[in-house]
């Protein structure tokens, strides 16, 4: 297994109210973290997806 070169986190409101999520959508933001460990942020391989602009941080 290769090692993740990304930390992904989420922040403590986004974390707080995972509680109340629909399992599906629990699950779906849990891959979606886990392809962005594993990958990076830029990637080429997401439909609709587009760069960021260098120097924005984004707080999930």
């Amino acid at each position: 297994m290769p090692k993740n070169l990304w930390i992904v986190k989420l922040s403590r409101k986004a974390d707080k109210s995972m509680e109340r999520m629909p399992k599906l959508i629990v699950n779906a933001l849990a891959l979606l973290m886990s392809d962005i460990e594993a990958g990076g942020p830029v990637r080429g391989d997401w439909p609709n997806y587009s760069a960021w602009t260098a120097g924005v941080t984004i707080a999930i």
